[in-house]
Formats: structure tokens, C-alpha cells, sequence
């Protein structure tokens, strides 16, 4: 009876390891395709002070991107400051 409890208790110590072992995460893999990563939006400067009619001209660039994006630039409030092609204008305080 002592040899079948000992079995049956390394048989089941068997079990479980292999479920812990099978049901591991995976190993995260690189990319296949690098050429395919997540474009990244890089912002030389976030807040702007000009005074009326000043300028001043955002500096981006895109990492990791083999396409051509296009920047979009706007202004939530054009009454204070206009945004036109990465160039910002101070229009009047706010």
C-alpha cells in the first residue's frame, strides 16, 4: 500500500509540474516585421508664451516610421492663437 501511495504521489507531483510548465506565458518574441513598428511623435517643446503677433515655428519628428506621415497642426482656440503648417501665432491673450 506504501508503494502506491508513493507512486500515486509522484504522479501527481508529475501532473502538476507539467500543468505549471504548460500553462507558463510565452516567451515575448521580437517583431517579424521591424519595419513595422508604432510610429512615435516627438515634441521639441509642448507650451508656447508669444505675445501678440509673435510666432514662433513647432518642432516634431516621427521616429520609427518608414511612411509619410503627415503633422497635423491646429488651434483649440483660434481667437488667441492660428496654427498654420507647424507655425504658431499669437493672436491675442488667453
Amino acid at each position: 500500500m506504501k508503494q502506491y501511495t508513493k507512486l500515486l504521489l509522484v504522479l501527481l507531483l508529475f501532473i502538476v509540474s507539467f500543468l505549471f510548465v504548460a500553462c507558463s506565458k510565452e516567451e515575448e518574441k521580437p517583431d517579424d516585421k521591424p519595419d513595422q513598428k508604432t510610429p512615435v511623435l516627438m515634441i521639441e517643446k509642448t507650451d508656447y508664451e508669444l505675445l501678440e503677433g509673435e510666432s514662433e515655428r513647432i518642432q516634431t519628428t516621427i521616429e520609427n516610421s518608414n511612411d509619410a506621415l503627415e503633422i497635423v497642426y491646429e488651434s483649440d482656440n483660434e481667437s488667441v492663437a492660428k496654427v498654420e503648417g507647424g507655425k504658431v501665432t499669437g493672436i491675442s491673450a488667453g
